[in-house]
């Protein structure tokens, strides 16, 4: 199977672990925060569980009623204060996305982003990358009432390039992102960030499984 960008009109990126390669950051912070807490488990177990979803959405699906919402975010600001402070030093894009952009842009392609994450890491993340002004839209888990797998997050950002679903071309790295997509009417382009390529190739609306953006810019004629 072969696509030409010129079938799409619109690009989202989900950012954690798209965009950047930042999940084992993410994923050690949460085993540490949860180990003080009396839960064991493991970065795998948890990629697997929660990968996509915010951080209230985690700590109710962990916890249930155990602790209110205050309570939650304060546990929460602490976790991501302390992946900011781990990955500060690694920050960097996947290889193949600043030369994708560019080739996007080139082409009058709107591109949005449309990430789970609180807004603090994802304007961290994107000033960090002098790319705070470079989207369409910016769509983060604090914008949302519903995180991934469900479709909110692609389709407000898809509205607000104003840009029809079925017409964008998602890229993520996660089941329950790749799902959220699929639920929007979208294909995706899947990374190998964090997954292996078998799962993700066996998931529906999925065009391609690559390894950076080199390899999606190959798949779509821009190399």
């Amino acid at each position: 199977m072969s696509k030409n960008i010129d079938n799409y009109k619109g690009v989202l990126l989900d950012l954690d672990g798209t965009m950047i390669d930042n999940m084992g950051v993410h994923l050690d912070t949460w085993v540490e925060l949860l180990a003080g807490l009396g839960v064991t488990m493991t970065a795998d177990e948890f990629h697997h569980r929660f990968a996509g979803q915010t951080n209230p959405a985690i700590f109710r699906g962990i916890f249930g009623d155990r602790f209110d919402s205050a309570e939650i975010a304060r546990m929460a600001d602490e976790k991501e204060a302390l992946y900011r402070e781990r990955f500060a030093d690694h920050l960097r894009p996947v290889a193949g996305l600043p030369e994708l952009l560019t080739a996007l842009e080139a082409r009058g392609i709107p591109v949005g982003i449309a990430s789970s994450g609180p807004s603090v890491n994802v304007f961290f993340a994107l000033e960090g990358l002098g790319w705070a002004g470079r989207f369409g839209a910016i769509v983060t888990g604090d914008d949302i009432s519903h995180c991934k797998p469900h479709p909110e997050a692609f389709l407000t950002t898809a509205q607000q390039l104003s840009v029809p679903p079925e017409q964008c071309l998602v890229f993520e790295d996660a089941p329950s992102g790749i799902q959220a997509a699929h639920r929007a009417g979208m294909q995706t382009i899947a990374l190998t960030t964090t997954m292996q390529a078998a799962t993700l190739e066996a998931m529906p609306s999925v065009v391609h499984v690559c390894n950076d953006f080199y390899g999606a810019m190959r798949f779509l004629g821009i190399a």
